[in-house]
């Protein structure tokens, strides 16, 4: 169980790590605007988090404790999106002044990024949460889907 325990650990981090790694790149400051509407980002992960889960087919009680860390989920993820607004703000004050200075914008980013490593260890924490509550039918569906998705990360 511990091998299977670390396995998962290992195909969640690195999906994440993949995702944050993706998102701080294109949705930097210096990156472009191809994410459209970034205020859906994280209502757009709470679904398919929801999705999956839904496959499931949760008890009343797991349903429950489910929707308990969903809310800290949710709770982080709005955190987060006001983070980058704020640093947005903070980016665009400092374009805007009359004697621009990169090297003030590039303090700001690596303070919220000193971040990232945090939030990404929070959420592998959820996923493992999740999976604590699911019963071994569930977590061999689980783990099923991480093997499929396998290949996908070889190298």
């Amino acid at each position: 169980m511990k091998m299977k325990r670390k396995t998962l650990f290992i195909v969640l981090g690195s999906l994440l790590l993949v995702g944050v790694s993706a998102t701080a790149l294109l949705a930097g400051p210096f990156g472009h605007c191809s994410f459209g509407d970034r205020e859906h980002h994280g209502e757009f992960m709470l679904e398919m988090l929801d999705f999956k889960i839904h496959k499931l087919d949760l008890s009343e009680d797991q349903q429950a404790q489910y929707q308990q860390i969903r809310a800290r989920i949710e709770a982080d993820v709005e955190q987060g999106r006001r983070l980058h607004e704020e640093l947005h703000a903070e980016i665009e004050a400092v374009l805007d002044s009359d004697n621009p200075d990169l090297h003030a914008v590039a303090e700001s980013v690596k303070i919220r990024l000193d971040n990232i490593p945090v939030m990404a260890t929070k959420y592998i924490d959820y996923l493992l949460e999740i999976y604590d509550i699911l019963d071994a039918e569930q977590q061999a569906k689980v783990l099923a889907e991480i093997q499929d998705h396998r290949p996908c990360h070889d190298d």
